[in-house]
């Protein structure tokens, strides 16, 4: 699926607004509930699911 520049101006400015807030319920809306965020090579380390990848990112 394509995404526009229209729809990464829109997202940037939810994620930044939610950022700037520290409304960390708005900060989890964009993010695909399955999303993976750690190494690539080892897949089994890192966060699996979004309020994972929340608490390591609001945790530092």
């Amino acid at each position: 699926m394509a995404v526009s520049a229209m729809d990464m101006n829109d997202l940037d400015a939810k994620v930044r607004s939610a950022l700037e807030s520290s409304d960390t319920d708005a900060m989890l809306k964009p993010l695909d509930p399955a999303v993976h965020w750690g190494p690539a090579e080892e897949p089994e380390r890192g966060c699996h699911e979004r309020h994972q990848a929340m608490r390591a990112v609001t945790s530092r």
